[in-house]
C-alpha cells in the first residue's frame, strides 16, 4: 500500500479494525494486505530503487572529468563536466 509507504504509517495500520473498515466501506473490492506484506513489498521496493540509483550514480561517475591539478589558473582545467 503506497499510502503507509508515503505517510511513514506504521505497517500496522492495515491491520487496524478501524482502517479496514474504512477501506471496505469506500473500496469493497480491494484487497487489503497484511502488515508483513507490507513491510516486505516496500523492502523490495527500496532494494530495487536502490540498486538503480547505485547504477545512475556509477554511470555518471564515470563521465566525470576532473581536474589534474588545483594550482591552474585556466578555467577550462578546473572545471568538472558530468555528460
Amino acid at each position: 500500500m503506497r499510502w503507509v509507504a508515503e505517510s511513514k504509517r506504521p505497517f500496522k495500520i492495515v491491520e487496524d479494525h478501524g482502517f479496514q473498515k474504512l477501506m471496505k466501506t469506500s473500496r469493497p473490492e480491494y484487497y487489503i494486505p497484511s502488515a508483513t506484506t507490507v513491510s516486505r513489498d516496500v523492502k523490495k521496493v527500496f532494494v530495487s530503487v536502490r540498486k538503480r540509483m547505485a547504477n545512475m550514480l556509477q554511470v555518471s561517475i564515470n563521465n566525470l572529468s576532473l581536474p589534474l591539478g588545483a594550482g591552474h589558473n585556466n578555467l577550462t582545467k578546473n572545471t568538472v563536466k558530468i555528460w
